[in-house]
Formats: structure tokens, sequence, C-alpha cells
């Protein structure tokens, strides 16, 4: 069973935050997706890189991932 939950926030000064955060792990997804399908570098290589460099933890690798 799959449940999936939605909220509003109300802080509408959160947005610009909210959009910088998003625009930063699609630029990220793309950089890995370049690195393992076009380099063919193994995952746990760009882990390691990818949490260091640009300050991930490895949750949020493992789900751009």
């Amino acid at each position: 069973m799959q449940v999936t939950f939605q909220t509003r926030l109300r802080e509408e000064a959160l947005y610009p935050l909210l959009d910088a955060i998003a625009a930063l792990y699609q630029r990220l997804q793309r950089l890995l997706f370049v690195d393992l399908y076009f380099r063919r570098r193994p995952v746990e290589e760009c882990k390691r890189e990818y949490i260091a460099r640009h300050g991930l933890t490895a949750r949020q690798f493992n789900a751009m991932a």
C-alpha cells in the first residue's frame, strides 16, 4: 500500500528558498546523470565526490541517484 501526503505552506517568504534548493538539486541531478551514464563512473565514486564537494547527505545523494 502506498500513501501520499501533501501540505501547503502558508509562509510565502519560504518560496524563494525552496526554489533555490530545487534548482540546485536539479543541476546536481543532471551532473550526476552525465557522470554515471556518459562518463561511466561508478556510483560509489560519485557518491563520495558529491557528498564532499556539494555538501550533500548520503540520503540526498541516494534520492538523486
